[in-house]
């Protein structure tokens, strides 16, 4: 679990192989280029023409499947409906140009007779948008029982026939003053002008009322002449065109049904060559040989060398030993820094230009998850934070135990539980890649959920022991123990109580995992002065605030409160009292802050620790910083888990809203209303709260739990070859 091991390798091969290689590194599959510094001035041939190849290969297919609306991807939806796990299609091949041959072969006569519908249907889409036009405007005239082929010029005189807006006649009338026209309304909007004059007179015609975009009226000789005739012929072609659209439709509907896997596996499997062929695009090196860099994981080590067999290749385990975004100016080995590190220190120059190439490759060094199965659905919440450095610890496995529990426990009902984990499960099952995870996700936080339910008595709403049948369940001692559905102090606390407690635990392993991590960067010196005392300082104040409770919250009292001390009595006896914690606690909290206070000098003093400014002001900062900023925030970040059992309790509130006016319409004697009633309630909670809930679970990791020791910017191990969804690609030489 965790993070792989990763190791780097280094190919050197001719030139003039460079196409082989990125077959066998494509068969490969595990190995993350590392990009060249800069473009090679040399190139392979044959490896220009195979890139140029699989780019106008996934070009001409990709223009096809987003022509016809074709998703590349299969969404939530679909895999409800219809599952997302399809068969796939099988290629066996040798080399990467064999793929693509074959591609091209195999997808020849799908692309065409795909190419031939789509150019049917935008042929009969740009005649009927023309036919429709030339429709709307012989219907506003179709009134008009003319033959338009008698409006002719005569050897003197000319006759023109147009269609005008209705609020443009006057002006038009007054524009053509010592003409002859008619003027003929045919709707509210459109009038039909007839203008007769002198041959001499038509360029001024044509001249005004070319100034307001009007031409004369002309029905083509293919039509009757006749308006009316003329539009009942176009309307009989429009439908007669519509009908075969239509049908044309039908047919490329169906045609998409049958050939969506098939397009989308070529699809697939194009960009499949693509991607290879452009991570190695130009592989530095010299004119003969080339030079190809990256990572691979180092468990697959042998299966490497058995591929490139054929190649020099060198080796280097990945040790890391540059921990993080330092400053290049940073003393090397166990040293930290609580100010700003000085970026001009001549003391540190000369080490500064040994290690900046070190330590710029370090950060290259991408990370791959190496988790099992079911840890694996977990990584998306530690990407809400980023991804983890290569030597910094992966807590996708913590994740997996405690965010369904607080999701459960946010979200506890039997009933509502088993829902979310059906949900889940269909995902799981039917699902794929990222689905496929969130449905593990789901049915994990379902599960948590449907066992909460049980501890608090909920079933959709109801209270499970008092369920006509339920009889028998009262003798079962924990169903229903934390009856949330009596509002009472004592459930309430109890409650709360735990959440806080669950809030404690997990604080404590975040700033344990912090010490974990200093530790193994070498940092001990750090680890020693603020990390160790911060854990302990954190449990101080928790020791405190279990005295203020015993003490009913007199907390100037506490330290003569003869009461036994909470949860501390439960583990060593009533002789640990109230004062006896509180007298210890203080004491321990006090001399965690003198630790972390005096570590600035020390630290100074012994070279581990520089800082920006004077010394004054670092001290003064620090003491704000430790008695202060960091007492508040760790007893806010404690706090802040009260809101598990307050969206309990807030959940329980409203399934009783719910539950109520069920009974109500039950009582009532309408059944309908009260089923209605019944569904819109817990679906709406579901829906709504089911989302609240997720957001809150994913809060107290993000800013109480990763804040404590995970940065989170890492660089992902990316494979050479993309996870293939509906084709399969088999190589021969396996």
């Amino acid at each position: 679990m965790g993070l792989a091991r990763l190791s780097k390798v280094t190919l050197f091969v001719p030139r003039a192989e460079s196409a082989n290689v990125v077959s066998r590194l494509a068969e490969f599959e595990w190995f993350h280029p590392i990009p060249v510094s800069s473009t090679s001035d040399y190139s392979n041939p044959e490896l220009d023409d195979l890139l140029l190849h699989s780019q106008k290969q996934f070009q001409s297919i990709d223009e096809i499947v987003r022509s016809l609306n074709i998703k590349p991807d299969i969404g939530i939806m679909d895999t409800l409906k219809k599952g997302a796990k399809k068969p796939k299609k099988d290629f066996n091949i040798d080399e990467i140009r064999s793929l693509l041959n074959e591609i091209d072969r195999d997808s020849r006569d799908v692309l065409e007779k795909s190419r031939n519908l789509l150019n049917e249907r935008a042929s009969l889409n740009k005649e009927i948008d023309e036919l429709q036009s030339f429709h709307d405007t012989l219907k506003m005239v179709s009134n008009l029982n003319i033959n338009i082929d008698n409006i002719r010029d005569g050897s003197l005189f000319s006759q023109r026939l147009y269609l005008i807006d209705s609020k443009d006649t006057a002006e038009i009338e007054r524009s053509l003053s010592g003409l002859a026209f008619i003027t003929i309304p045919v709707n509210n909007v459109k009038s039909v002008i007839f203008i007769f004059c002198s041959t001499k007179e038509l360029d001024r015609v044509n001249k005004v009322l070319r100034s307001f975009d009007i031409s004369p009226f002309a029905i083509p000789k293919s039509l009757p002449q006749n308006p009316k005739s003329a539009y009942e012929k176009v309307r009989s072609q429009l439908d007669a065109l519509s009908k075969k659209k239509k049908e044309t439709d039908e047919v490329l509907k169906k045609h998409v049904s049958d050939v969506t896997n098939t397009l989308l596996a070529f699809r697939e499997s194009s960009l499949y060559c693509k991607e290879v062929l452009e991570a190695f695009r130009k592989p530095g090196g010299l004119k003969n040989f080339a030079v190809i860099r990256g990572f691979i994981p180092t468990d697959v080590s042998d299966e490497f060398n058995e591929v490139t067999k054929t190649w020099y290749s060198t080796f280097e385990n990945i040790i890391p030993d540059v921990h993080g975004e330092v400053n290049p100016n940073f003393p090397k080995n166990d040293e930290f820094d609580v100010g700003d590190v000085l970026l001009d220190n001549p003391k540190h120059a000369s080490q500064s230009s040994a290690d900046d190439g070190k330590k710029q490759e370090h950060r290259l060094i991408p990370s791959l998850f190496a988790n099992k199965r079911y840890f694996r659905s977990f990584e998306p919440i530690t990407l809400t934070q980023g991804y983890p450095k290569n030597d910094e610890f992966d807590p996708s496995p913590m994740i997996a135990f405690i965010f369904p529990i607080l999701y459960g426990l946010m979200f506890g009902d039997f009933g509502q539980g088993a829902v979310i984990a059906a949900i889940g499960a269909i995902f799981r099952i039917r699902g794929i890649g990222t689905i496929q995870r969130w449905g593990t996700l789901i049915l994990a936080s379902g599960i948590s959920a449907m066992v909460v339910g049980l501890l608090v008595g909920e079933f959709f709403g109801f209270h499970i022991v008092e369920l006509p049948g339920a009889e028998a369940l009262r003798s079962i001692g924990f169903i229903g123990f934390l009856n949330a559905t009596e509002f009472t102090q004592e459930n309430v606390m109890t409650i709360l109580t735990i959440s806080i407690n669950i809030g404690i635990i997990h604080i404590a392993s975040a700033l344990s995992l912090n010490i974990y991590k200093g530790l193994k960067e070498g940092r001990t010196f750090e680890v020693v002065s603020q990390r160790l005392p911060i854990l302990v300082m954190y449990f101080s104040i928790v020791s405190l605030l279990l005295a203020a409770v015993g003490a009913n919250y007199q907390v100037m009292g506490m330290f003569e409160n003869k009461n036994p001390a909470p949860f501390f009595f439960n583990i060593f006896g009533d002789w640990v009292t109230v004062e006896i914690v509180a007298k210890i606690a203080a004491p321990i909290l006090i001399a965690t802050m003198v630790i972390q206070i005096i570590a600035v000098p020390i630290g100074i003093k012994t070279g581990k620790l520089h800082f920006h400014g004077s010394f004054g002001e670092e001290m003064f900062i620090t003491i704000i910083e430790v008695m202060l900023i960091r007492l508040v925030e760790l007893f806010a970040n404690t706090i802040s888990y009260s809101r598990i059992g307050i969206m309990l309790l807030v959940h329980v509130a409203l399934m009783a809203t719910t539950t109520g006016g069920v009974e109500f319409y039950l009582d009532q004697g309408i059944i309908p209303l009260a089923i209605f009633m019944f569904l819109l309630g817990n679906i709406g909670v579901m829906l709504l709260e089911g989302l609240i809930v997720y957001i809150q679970a994913l809060r107290l990791h993000l800013y109480e739990y990763f804040t404590k020791f995970f940065e989170g910017n890492g660089i992902p191990f990316k494979k050479l070859t993309p996870d293939l969804v509906y084709s399969n690609i088999t190589w021969k030489n396996k």
